[in-house]
């Protein structure tokens, strides 16, 4: 595991702290390069496995992780998940070397909100950090809808199994929920039940967490499919 003490201030204030989990030095050295360059961002740690990708979410609470998915010493999937649980507040963005891996989904379903192809870190890796902060995916809806899909089943029993999911929210996760699936932004959200960013991105973390949704897409699918939203996509 390796510290990092450089700061690139942003135009919002505090830069966006960013971890790197790779199992290669070399990945982790040119990926911390490219975003060295980019004001706002700054990475504050690097880990090679996903036992020290755990340890890393803990001690420095990064707001993003870069997370690579296949490592010796605690695979990426098994870190995500562990990571959702003790720090929910991280987001962490899948890095995978083929866009068709089959650990993609596995990635998301453990909790990562989007991910990167290495070989287009150069011109992704920037706009897929901010979205994270901002609490959005740039994972495909469409292949985000099939994997909820799958899970859920079809018809009445989808239905029966997207209340029960919903069920396990608190009031004020719901509310958020609803409201996120309505389309509304967090600050727009924060604004309208009169709480804080933070607090509503936090209430955003449980619901997603509590759904086991990727990303706010198969959020909004899960409260479409229980009738509580307008339907976004077709389910099955």
């Amino acid at each position: 595991m390796t510290e990092h003490s450089g700061q690139a201030q942003g135009d919002g204030g505090r830069p966006i702290r960013v971890a790197i989990v790779d199992d290669e030095v070399m990945v982790r050295q040119y990926i911390g390069a490219q975003l060295a360059a980019i004001a706002g961002i700054e990475v504050v740690a690097e880990a090679g496995s996903g036992a020290a990708a755990v340890e890393v979410a803990r001690r420095h609470a990064p707001d993003v992780m870069l997370m690579d998915i296949r490592m010796p010493g605690g695979n990426g999937v098994d870190a995500t998940a562990e990571i959702a649980r003790v720090a929910p507040g991280v987001r962490v963005i899948a890095m995978t070397a083929l866009a068709a891996d089959e650990y993609v989904h596995r990635m998301l379903a453990a909790g990562a909100v989007s991910y990167l192809v290495k070989t287009r870190v150069v011109d992704e890796v920037e706009p897929a950090i901010r979205s994270a902060v901002l609490g959005e995916s740039t994972v495909l809806p469409l292949a985000s809808v099939q994997a909820l899909a799958r899970r859920l089943g079809d018809g009445e029993d989808a239905r029966r199994q997207a209340e029960r999911l919903l069920e396990t929210l608190s009031p004020r996760e719901l509310e958020v929920a609803l409201l996120l699936a309505r389309g509304d932004k967090l600050p727009a959200i924060a604004a309208q039940l009169g709480i804080g960013a933070k607090t509503a991105r936090d209430y955003e973390v449980g619901a997603l967490r509590k759904l086991g949704a990727a990303n706010r897409t198969v959020a909004a699918q899960i409260v479409a499919v229980a009738g509580l939203g307008p339907e976004l996509f077709p389910v099955g």
